[in-house]
């Protein structure tokens, strides 16, 4: 009878200690992914997104400050001609459109008078008739654009696509680009497609890390396009945080991404400091997001060699890291 108890004891202890050592080493072994050789292989290819300056590359998202708006062709003329302008990688949010267009687009839909429109269900040439400055409100509190329609808008402020952007951005100065792929699911695996497609007839492979909203958009990149570099998945920056907090030793080929990208306030400065040490012993890059808001400073990360700093106000953020 005791003998019983016992072990009724010990299989109560066991049984959820087992279960949660078993769901970590299916969980771990999934992030790590299967096969012994990477993608990506970092012993053929230098990865250029590991910041090699004493200050931290400063990536624009929302280029403008607010002064037009944003992710329109005005907007990104603005930084283009300014020589001063400090940041040297432009964060580019895209959608697909119905006919399978690559669109420089953030939200997921458009207002129209009968209700909003879903950017996947539109052309691209229907989004074009949508006055991308209906509603701006300047810094000085006026609304310029408003009204505007048909004819009288514009190119400059409707929607443009990706390949539009890059071509323009090509006659003025090199700069390189983080495109998130807003959308989820089947339109984000088109979109996926779509990208790849201009990135490889652009030659631009090469200055373009590839991030998403979906981990599922990233595991399709993966399995597909070796050759377009990504950020990593929420679940690879788990495994990947825990490799570094215990100091594991890895063979690089484990990790199929070329860059992590989380907020600036995702772990404790010493943890931060672990992290980025152990992912540039492992060729890999670190952009943290969130640096407006976020408890550690600009200048804090910079120092600490972080591969980039996303921020919507560039300008007072290199002010604040001088």
């Amino acid at each position: 009878m005791k003998r019983n108890k016992r072990l009724k004891r010990f299989l109560a202890w066991f049984i959820p200690c087992a279960t949660v050592f078993i769901c970590a080493c299916v969980f771990f072994g999934l992030a790590r992914g299967s096969g012994s050789q990477s993608p990506w292989d970092p012993s053929k290819k230098t990865n250029v997104w590991v910041n090699k300056e004493s200050k931290s590359p400063i990536v624009a998202d929302g280029v403008s400050e607010g002064a037009y708006p944003e992710n329109t062709l005005l907007a990104f003329k603005s930084c283009v001609k300014d020589e001063s302008y400090p940041a040297s990688v432009l964060l580019v949010p895209v959608r697909i459109t119905s006919d399978g267009e690559l669109v420089v687009w953030e939200n997921d839909s458009v207002t129209a008078a009968d209700g909003k429109q879903l950017i996947t269900g539109l052309t691209y040439e229907q989004l074009r008739e949508y006055n991308l400055g209906e509603g701006f409100t300047a810094p000085d509190g006026t609304t310029p654009y408003n009204g505007l329609t048909g004819k009288d808008i514009p190119d400059d402020l409707r929607a443009m696509k990706l390949t539009e952007l890059f071509s323009y951005m090509a006659q003025y100065k090199v700069v390189s680009y983080v495109v998130k792929i807003m959308d989820g699911g089947t339109a984000g695996v088109a979109a996926a497609d779509a990208l790849h497609t201009v990135l490889a007839d652009n030659d631009m492979l090469g200055r373009v890390i590839t991030w998403f909203d979906d981990n599922k958009v990233g595991s399709y990149i993966n399995g597909k396009y070796p050759d377009m570099p990504r950020a990593a998945t929420t679940r690879e920056i788990t495994y990947f945080w825990c490799n570094a907090r215990f100091d594991q030793s890895r063979a690089q080929s484990n990790y199929r991404w070329a860059v992590i990208i989380v907020s600036a306030d995702s772990f404790f400065r010493k943890d931060t400091t672990v992290f980025l040490n152990y992912a540039h012993k492992h060729n890999r890059a670190v952009i943290f997001t969130d640096v407006d808001e976020a408890k550690t400073s600009a200048s804090a990360l910079s120092s600490l060699y972080a591969d980039g700093l996303i921020t919507a106000k560039p300008v007072a953020t290199a002010a604040a890291m001088s």
